[in-house]
């Protein structure tokens, strides 16, 4: 019975999750230091980016801190909005998804309403359905960010305009992949957990304490060490956003990532007392 999923319930645990966050004073913060950063980067930053694409100072730094990522492709771009908006969510979305998603039943557990969910749906319903409910919530604000962004360059130059909804387009489906093992790892963390702010003390630790583990392992047992990076989700988005990555790297690393995931969580949420 744990194992079984209704589409529906899922779909209203998803909306319920979305609508939580949107309207709860915590969501609310949130959305507003969200906002303010993206105010500043869309005045300071996108508006003036065909002076700072064109600039041979930024050309130098991207080359030289990005070109072995592969990111000096920004450089040939035609919509030089879509090239810095690409730069800034690349810092922004990984930190602020992990935020978003830092309380999926966690409140629940301090509060005891999920006994009281678990006796309407089953376990894997109320994991899945607040997943996809955190990463909708994320997936609504890159379309925000990215309708502001084509706006710019729209104004800027109209003649931009199918330039930059076909990079728009392409960019939010390489994003929200990209952001979803965020949202994932943040599952597996809150199947355990009673508190967003352990969730994210957690994974500070899970990423610091492996990533140190692992460099001891490359130095004293090989390279061969590094596959084991793809247990953080930023290994995985470090290629996305590379434009270095091919298909395997930007879709099915990411997507397997997430599977994992998920897949801890409902066996540790299988196993542990609600």
């Amino acid at each position: 019975m744990e194992l079984s999923a209704h589409p529906k319930r899922i779909v209203q645990f998803a909306l319920f999750e979305f609508t939580r966050f949107m309207f709860t004073k915590r969501g609310i913060i949130a959305l507003i230091g969200f906002t303010a950063i993206w105010l500043i980067a869309l005045y300071d930053f996108v508006a003036k980016a065909a002076d700072i694409i064109s600039s041979p100072h930024f050309a130098d730094f991207v080359k030289q801190g990005f070109g072995l990522a592969g990111m000096s492709k920004l450089l040939d771009w035609p919509v030089a909005e879509m090239s810095i908006y690409w730069m800034i969510a690349a810092i922004t979305f990984p930190f602020f998804t992990l935020f978003v998603a830092s309380d999926q039943t966690c409140s629940d557990k301090q509060r005891g309403t999920i006994r009281f969910l678990s006796l309407r749906a089953s376990r894997l319903e109320i994991m899945l359905g607040r997943f996809f409910g955190q990463l909708a919530v994320v997936s609504c604000l890159i379309i925000i960010t990215l309708i502001a962004v084509i706006s710019m360059a729209i104004y800027r130059e109209p003649s931009n305009a199918m330039d930059a909804m076909s990079i728009a387009l392409e960019l939010f489906f390489k994003l929200v992949i990209a952001v979803t093992p965020f949202v994932g790892v943040m599952t597996f963390f809150n199947s355990y957990l009673t508190s967003s702010k352990q969730a994210i003390i957690h994974f500070i630790l899970f990423f610091a304490v492996g990533s140190i583990l692992i460099g001891l392992g490359q130095h004293y047992i090989g390279d061969f060490v590094s596959w084991l990076l793809y247990i953080y989700p930023t290994h995985s988005f470090i290629d996305v956003v590379s434009l270095k990555a091919d298909i395997i790297q930007s879709v099915v690393t990411p997507l397997i990532q997430t599977s994992v995931y998920l897949t801890l969580a409902l066996v540790i949420m299988k196993r542990k007392a609600l």
